[in-house]
């Protein structure tokens, strides 16, 4: 019998990724339909006009090969058929990266693709949403992605921020070890007097993540 996703030993997620995440497979299908009507959704509200949703690609078998360049464009190709939008797409290919992250962060397309060119460093304050279109067993790739929809953009925001992760056991773990911590620092702010909590600002650790039950895992 077939195995789900969460029964998968490391060495078998391993080689059941690229299957999973490919971008004309049903499960790229509907983890695209969800998070675009999860986005929607926010984005109806006039204080989230200009929310997005960052799909992050799996790489190529060579960091900036020609295959991991197809993987992304596949998947903003995917992205455009079954939400009817463009996609901007940020990779290697390119080579105008940071002119297409500042167009990006400045304008209104609900969606990006990415590989890496946008996890540390990247600040564009107006994702909510983080799509792992991919696989991971490094903790600290796994923060520094799902930082890019964890940092508030309003004071006291009470719109969570939205991962959508696969049902690998690593990767469910890391997330779960990022919902604890998040509870944990939203504990320690309430604890504190009110004048510190309100000069706090943006910050990831006092973002609002959303309990293990609402993370999406396709």
């Amino acid at each position: 019998s077939r195995k789900r996703l969460t029964e998968l030993t490391q060495r078998e997620a391993k080689s059941a990724a690229r299957e999973c995440f490919r971008a004309d497979g049903p499960y790229m299908r509907g983890m695209i339909e969800k998070v675009a009507e999860d986005l929607f959704r926010t984005r109806s509200r006039s204080e989230y006009a200009d929310a997005a949703a960052l799909f992050v690609c799996q790489p190529g078998r060579d960091t900036g090969n020609a295959d991991e360049d197809n993987n992304a464009r596949a998947l903003a190709r995917a992205i455009q058929r079954y939400t009817g939008e463009e996609p901007e797409i940020v990779i290697h290919a390119d080579g105008d990266g940071p002119a297409r992250i500042k167009r990006f962060r400045k304008g209104n397309r609900p969606f990006i693709v990415a590989i890496n060119m946008v996890s540390e460093g990247v600040d564009i304050p107006r994702i909510r949403s983080v799509a792992f279109c991919r696989y991971t067993e490094s903790e600290m790739l796994f923060r520094q992605i799902a930082g890019r929809a964890a940092r508030r953009t309003i004071p006291n925001d009470p719109q969570p921020a939205q991962l959508y992760v696969p049902g690998f056991p690593i990767m469910r773990s890391f997330g779960q070890q990022l919902w604890d911590e998040s509870q944990q620092g939203l504990r320690e702010r309430e604890d504190r007097p009110p004048r510190e909590s309100e000069n706090e600002g943006a910050s990831e650790n006092g973002a609002k993540l959303p309990s293990p039950a609402s993370v999406r895992r396709r």
